[in-house]
């Protein structure tokens, strides 16, 4: 099984498109991946949990439901877990990108693991400060799509 750590903005895309590419990823991939998260990806989803209302059009119990769906599918680490000394390494690699991301930065780094994002803005910035461990959504259904033919 390959790991991914998976950011706010893919679980997003999910609540807003489970059917998607992204939401297809998440919930049928079982077979092929693991996803991990920090913790504190709940508690972005719980703060935009109003706007993603607002564009799915859900109710209360809908998202509840839809919530408890996705978050099945990603193990959660303790952002406590991540040694101070990768704390600082993501700060310094992420501060000019997007400091909001760095608790997923931070994961990527302690588990050595690749991150899967959606935000084009937080990948591009992250190449350019030279760290690869990054796959897109296109990416990772090439993938997926490779693991299940080679396992016929």
């Amino acid at each position: 099984m390959r790991i991914f750590i998976i950011d706010t903005n893919v679980v997003f895309s999910c609540f807003l498109n489970s059917q998607g590419k992204i939401g297809d990823l998440v919930l049928n991939s079982r077979d092929c991946f693991v996803y991990y998260a920090p913790a504190y990806l709940r508690l972005e989803i719980e703060k935009h949990k109003e706007k993603i209302k607002e564009i799915s059009g859900f109710d209360d119990l809908e998202i509840a439901e839809l919530s408890a769906i996705i978050f099945s599918r990603i193990k959660f680490i303790n952002e406590r877990i991540i040694p101070f000394e990768t704390w600082m390494k993501s700060s310094r690699i992420i501060r000019d990108v997007d400091g909001d991301d760095i608790a997923f930065l931070a994961a990527s780094i302690h588990m050595d693991e690749d991150l899967w994002t959606s935000d084009k803005r937080l990948y591009k910035g992250l190449k350019s400060k030279g760290y690869d461990k990054l796959i897109t959504t296109d990416e990772l259904y090439q993938l997926r799509d490779k693991i299940r033919k080679d396992k016929k």
